[in-house]
């Protein structure tokens, strides 16, 4: 049995439209504009479960991040994830995960950046697979046959 949406944009859409765990990230995200007001991964966690009053599996979670990155310019969105410095109970500092709307142009720079290095990233890998399905798979199945 298939899905009636034959997108992600569609099942995005149609979420949004609902009470779904992306509306949920959406409202809690949006008014979060700096690192410092933004969420960590299991506070944000924990807000949604709040708000819906049921556990969630964190792929879910990371899911509705990925759909509004990708399909969320329409509800004015974006969601960075930056690293900072922070104290916890111990007077000890960590580096801590936060997600929040980037508003600074600091922000938005760094983002494109790191868009542009996945970018490459990705180039490389297809690069290598194309090279690896033309190159490498025939060369094994003609030393195969030799061998045979």
């Amino acid at each position: 049995m298939g899905t009636k949406f034959k997108t992600s944009q569609e099942t995005f859409e149609y979420r949004m439209t609902k009470h779904s765990v992306e509306k949920e990230v959406y409202v809690v995200l949006k008014p979060k504009k700096s690192w410092k007001s933004g969420l960590s991964f299991n506070k944000l966690k924990e807000e949604i479960e709040q708000r819906r009053q049921r556990p969630f599996c964190k792929g879910r979670i990371y899911e509705a991040i990925s759909l509004l990155n990708r399909f969320g310019k329409p509800y004015g969105i974006y969601i960075r994830s930056g690293y900072g410095h922070v104290e916890d109970k111990d007077n000890k500092t960590k580096i801590e995960y936060r997600y929040f709307v980037p508003t600074e142009q600091f922000d938005i720079s760094k983002e494109k950046v790191d868009l542009e290095h996945r970018k490459e990233i990705i180039g490389l890998k297809e690069d290598h697979l194309e090279h690896h399905e033309k190159v490498t798979i025939p060369q094994e199945q003609k030393l195969a046959e030799i061998q045979r």
